[in-house]
């Protein structure tokens, strides 16, 4: 049986490593202390925040089928509720959400979690550029030089510049193209009282704030307390890519206290996406080298939606 490691452990690694693991030995390396990718979640307190993807949907008759047994088991539910359009001058427009949301329950790396049931899966652990084959094989180390083992094949479902540095040895021109990705940050707020708004998420009509979003009004968390997620704009975060993230935080609170009336703050953090989104609009093809044994996928190649990286993950198991 073929060895593989995945490098990644978002909801595309794992969705790759979930439908090879039956014909292949699977190994998944995640850097982070948990799994989830940009289906994250960060605990603080009482408050809890899905400070990456906010929701997803499924439009796809076979993603609908994939999610079911997770509706049923309530691990995903729909998120209802008044999408609002906010204005400088504090002016609100409600709208329903257009179409079906869905969220992972009782937070959105709650999916995740499930999956990785039955995989082997080493946590903390971020891989070095590879480096040594040997008959065929990659030796792997980690950035200490902790050997990892030996595998036939390394899969990295990482975003592509991080993509970029671990092959980096292997790669020509050709292979994977220099695309750079969209930068965002997360602004989390913690707010002592229940929310007192009719809309659960908003557009904001700012230079600087994109979105705000009431995680707390989500299925099955609790809403005695409020959790704000609030994205920055991306044009705006990459501006500030590399600045203080604690001046970014003080401006993003600023900005924010401009467009609605908050108080009884009792937590605040901030979170820098450096690899958010991809920038290009035109998607790049997936890597894969038989002859070498190197493989790389993710949103960069399927689209910026949990639905779009689902169905090219299955493809990909496919090919290999």
């Amino acid at each position: 049986m073929k060895k593989i490691a995945i490098i990644g452990a978002g909801f595309s690694g794992l969705t790759l490593a979930n439908a090879l693991r039956d014909k292949m030995e699977i190994t998944i390396f995640e850097k982070a202390r948990g799994v989830g990718g940009r289906m994250a979640t960060r605990y603080a307190g009482d408050f809890t925040f899905d400070h990456g993807a906010p929701f997803f949907s499924a439009r796809s008759q076979q993603f609908r089928e994939f999610l079911q047994p997770f509706i049923e088991k309530e691990i995903v539910a729909p998120w209802r509720g008044h999408w609002a359009d906010i204005t400088h001058d504090k002016s609100v427009k409600l709208r329903e959400f257009t179409e079906d949301l869905l969220v992972a329950c009782p937070n959105m790396n709650s999916l995740c979690k499930n999956l990785i049931k039955n995989l082997s899966i080493q946590l903390a652990c971020e891989v070095a550029p590879i480096e040594h084959r040997e008959n065929n094989q990659w030796h792997l180390h980690d950035k200490i030089g902790i050997e990892l083992g030996i595998y036939d094949w390394v899969i990295s479902t990482a975003p592509l510049e991080q993509t970029q540095a671990l092959f980096s040895r292997h790669l020509s021109p050709d292979n994977l193209r220099t695309s750079l990705s969209t930068s965002c940050y997360v602004l989390m707020l913690g707010i002592k009282h229940a929310w007192p708004y009719e809309w659960v998420a908003a557009n904001i009509d700012s230079a600087v704030i994109k979105n705000i979003f009431v995680n707390s009004s989500k299925p099955n968390r609790s809403t005695m307390m409020t959790s704000l997620v609030i994205h920055a704009q991306p044009a705006w975060s990459q501006s500030y890519l590399n600045d203080d993230i604690t001046l970014i935080e003080q401006r993003m609170v600023q900005e924010v206290k401009k467009f609605i009336d908050i108080d009884a703050i009792e937590h605040r953090s901030t979170h820098r996406w450096r690899y958010a989104q991809h920038a290009s609009e035109k998607i790049q093809q997936l890597y894969l080298q038989p002859t070498l044994g190197l493989a790389a996928m993710g949103d960069w190649c399927a689209g910026a939606e949990i639905e779009d990286v689902w169905h090219s993950a299955k493809a990909f198991a496919s090919c290999l």
